[in-house]
């Protein structure tokens, strides 16, 4: 999405640095623009660098419901604000 001018209204990594093997990403983007934003294009790219880093697609991820209330938290965090 943001390839195609919509902005990301919250950080893909939002919330402590010890949730970066949470499997829950949920992100705010906004209105389509007629560019690619910029500051959107290196939080995605780097985001998805460092869950690499981190995260494995085959990797058994334990508690799933507190990584689910968890980014459901976080999202209602950044819409009150």
């Amino acid at each position: 999405m943001v390839h195609e001018f919509y902005p990301l209204l919250t950080h893909p990594l939002m919330g402590d640095i010890r949730l970066i093997r949470n499997p829950f990403r949920t992100v705010l983007f906004g209105g389509k623009r007629h560019e690619v934003d910029l500051i959107s294009l290196i939080w995605i790219e780097e985001s998805i660098d460092r869950i690499h880093l981190h995260f494995r697609e085959d990797q058994r991820v334990e508690h799933q419901e507190d990584y689910q209330i968890i980014d459901f938290d976080l999202f209602q965090t950044a819409i009150k604000h």
